[in-house]
């Protein structure tokens, strides 16, 4: 048996279920925290005006995309940190049940408030969550899916899911989710009524594409898939909006099929760099800071290009809607329907909805209105402290070398896999007597550490007490072999103790 199965198979229960135990805790607490910090941040919202409305909202959901990211953050951490404990088979499931876990809990929190705010019922708003997982960003699921099935392989099957984990995520990030979400039921053909606008829109414009397809979505929104050139409306824009106003955000979406190549190729950048940093990179270029550094500013500076590119692509979009205020009026219905303020902070890709709408026509009688507060301070700092708090005190847990068994064990439940944890189990075994067991738990510490000499010389004094005469002196003759390589790294007492501990073994009978 493999020496970590075999001392694994001597710890408390408690020890390994901790390890899927934590994940849940994680998305529980997050969910619990991530509703009681919005429920405490949502201002009194009045019914009209709706700009107002979405205005105050805005910081709210600002704090729910907080939560997400940081609890995605500390399951990231949380990951890394038991990712190597005991080596166990299931590493991959639940690497991907921390991360998953960890997403879900505020994100079912953000949703019940978005269900108790636009009126929609839970399921409508999960399937919805579904479509926007799969459509917008199943590149980024199947990058962490597949690194996380990728640690837990060896040898050329590691080979084998980094090459189809880097080509999966080109193929969802480029465009080939639109095909995924209609396997997952959430993508489908789209209604007459749509595909008869958009031929309208298409005719007009003399651009040439190849499907109208329709997304089981609660946003009113609309999509491009340029390099598949396709075009995707919402469910909610579908019903929401009238013949003219389809035909006006058809024209802004065949737009974006008519972009140069060069630029329709450039928007996917970003993915296919992510993709090629997790799965090839680690192949051709050996991990350092400088390597590390240099992928980080490569990355951060194609980010910041990708989103000047968008922004001259959605102006390039906008240009190609009439000007006859249908195109104002649906971008104004889409606003209202999802409470999205029409001055921001930051535009974004998109630009502030409201130069849009003057843009597009649309006059106004009131002032512009001011962007949202930032989220309120107190609350950032009380998500902030509730995710590193549980984090730092794994950290220290771990970081506390020696102590008890109970201590080790401790360490090992949070995802301290060092060889030296496992020593302190050897020890109190040897200590008690409990000479086989000390021997399986020092041969787990020199799978661990096998260049480490100490370990050899335990395990053939264990071996020797335990009576298992012919393996201590293959062990000790491996141990002797280690001393010579890495003097001054064990006690010559211990050394004496290991040959006389062969010499006088007895063999069990």
């Amino acid at each position: 048996m493999d020496a970590l199965a075999a001392a694994r198979d001597l710890l408390p229960a408690w020890v390994g279920a901790t390890l899927w135990l934590a994940p849940l805790g994680l998305g529980a607490g997050g969910y619990g925290l991530t509703r009681l910090v919005l429920s405490r941040a949502l201002p009194a919202l009045p019914a009209e005006p709706w700009t107002e409305r979405a205005r105050l909202l805005y910081p709210v959901r600002a704090l729910a995309q907080q939560s997400r990211l940081l609890h995605l953050a500390a399951a990231i951490a949380l990951a890394v940190a038991t990712r190597s404990a005991w080596a166990t088979p299931w590493t991959a499931p639940r690497l991907l049940l921390t991360l998953a876990a960890a997403w879900a809990g505020p994100q079912l929190a953000s949703l019940q408030l978005e269900g108790r705010l636009r009126g929609l019922a839970l399921p409508v708003l999960l399937r919805s969550w579904l479509t926007l997982a799969v459509v917008l960003f199943g590149a980024v699921y199947v990058i962490v899916g597949f690194s996380a099935l990728r640690s837990a392989t060896e040898g050329p099957l590691r080979w084998v899911v980094s090459a189809v984990g880097f080509v999966s995520a080109v193929f969802v990030g480029t465009g080939g989710s639109s095909l995924v979400g209609a396997l997952r039921g959430v993508v489908r053909p789209a209604r007459p009524r749509v595909r008869e606008a958009v031929e309208r829109a298409a005719a007009r414009l003399k651009v040439r594409y190849r499907a109208v397809l329709e997304l089981d979505w609660a946003q009113a929104n609309a999509l491009a898939f340029p390099l598949f050139r396709r075009v995707a409306f919402s469910t909610a824009a579908a019903e929401l909006l009238d013949d003219a106003e389809l035909e006006a955000v058809a024209a802004h979406e065949l737009g974006h099929l008519d972009e140069p190549l060069a630029l329709r190729a450039f928007r996917p950048a970003v993915v296919v760099l992510m993709a090629f940093v997790v799965f090839v990179e680690p192949y051709l270029v050996t991990a350092s800071l400088t390597s590390t550094a240099a992928t980080l500013a490569v990355t951060l500076l194609l980010i910041l290009v990708v989103r000047r590119v968008a922004r001259r692509g959605e102006q390039h979009a906008d240009s190609y809607a009439k000007d006859d205020g249908a195109y104002a009026r649906a971008l104004e219905k889409i606003s209202r329907h999802n409470l999205l303020p029409l001055v921001l902070r930051r535009p974004g890709a998109h630009g502030h909805m409201w130069d849009r709408l003057v843009a597009a026509g649309r006059t106004f009688e009131v002032p512009r209105p001011a962007p949202p507060d930032r989220p309120p301070r107190l609350a950032s700092l009380v998500l902030l402290a509730a995710v590193v708090a549980p984090l730092t005190a794994g950290a220290m847990v771990q970081l506390d070398e020696g102590g008890t068994a109970d201590d080790a064990r401790r360490r090992l439940a949070v995802g301290d896999a060092s060889a030296w944890t496992v020593e302190v189990l050897a020890r109190d075994a040897a200590t008690a007597g409990r000479y086989d067991e000390a021997a399986t738990f020092y041969r787990a510490a020199r799978q661990l550490s096998p260049d480490e000499p100490f370990f050899a010389v335990a395990l053939a004094i264990t071996q020797g007490n335990a009576g298992r005469c012919s393996e201590a002196r293959a062990t000790l003759n491996r141990a002797d072999a280690l001393v010579d390589a890495h003097p001054g790294r064990v006690k010559p007492e211990d050394v004496e103790n290991a040959h006389l501990a062969v010499e006088q073994c007895a063999p069990r009978q």
